[in-house]
């Protein structure tokens, strides 16, 4: 029996020994998958990456903080944080992401108008999914021009990147996306600032959430997120620095 004993505690230590850390679970915005996968890849083993619409992200958010909480969220613009509920500490802005016409080249508009005359397909992501179709419609409400953008879209999506791919595709005409998202399908689809979505801008941070059953490693990731090798990763991706203007 002491044998038996000794036999099943050096099992029982091999195997506590050989089980790995638990995942850190990280929300992640679509519009910012590149990035977010880049400086996850940088960063090591052990960080797991679930992409969606902010909005979305935040629904997931609540529906699973008791169940299956997640560590870090990463969301569009700063406004997605407050939304979810409480956290335990925020990054420094990482990132600044402005509206665009997202066309082929020789499509390029010259305002509003013209992605919602008669004949243009055009593609958004939806207010209730995506920071690029919430930040718009509340944009082009102020201004009046809300109601009749929503009436001529023939696409509306879930991300800022179906509606992207959707021009790469030819089922769409124009989109209306983030800068950033635009750079990332250069040289076939150009992105062009309109004058009435310069106000259309998002700003990027990331939170450590507090159901988080990691919080230490979610805070580190955090750090190494808002410091020189995640700064380098949005350089690299066509990102804007904090505040600054478009790359």
């Amino acid at each position: 029996m002491r044998l038996l004993a000794v036999v099943l505690l050096a099992a029982l230590a091999v195997g506590c020994q050989s089980r790995p850390a638990p995942t850190l679970v990280v929300l992640v915005a679509a519009s910012l998958r590149p990035v977010a996968e880049a400086v996850a890849a940088d960063y090591g083993p052990g960080v797991e990456l679930r992409f969606g619409g902010s909005e979305e992200l935040v629904t997931q958010i609540a529906l699973t903080r008791v169940v299956a909480p997640a560590d870090v969220f990463l969301p569009a613009d700063a406004s997605y944080l407050d939304a979810c509920g409480p956290h335990a500490a925020v990054s420094a802005p990482l990132t600044t992401m402005r509206a665009v016409a997202l066309t082929r080249p020789d499509r390029v508009p010259a305002d509003l108008s013209a992605l919602t005359a008669p004949g243009v397909r055009l593609g958004l992501a939806s207010p209730q999914t995506a920071a690029i179709g919430k930040l718009t419609k509340l944009r082009l409400t102020e201004s009046g021009r809300w109601d009749t953008l929503n009436a001529r879209l023939t696409v509306t999506t879930d991300t800022v990147t179906q509606s992207a791919n959707g021009v790469k595709l030819g089922t769409l005409d124009a989109a209306i996306v983030w800068d950033a998202t635009a750079r990332q399908f250069a040289p076939d689809l150009v992105g062009t600032p309109l004058p009435e979505l310069a106000g259309v801008r998002a700003e990027v941070r990331a939170a450590v959430l507090s159901g988080s059953r990691r919080p230490e490693a979610a805070a580190a990731f955090v750090a190494f997120l808002a410091g020189d090798g995640g700064r380098r990763a949005f350089a690299a991706h066509g990102f804007a620095s904090p505040g600054g203007p478009s790359p």
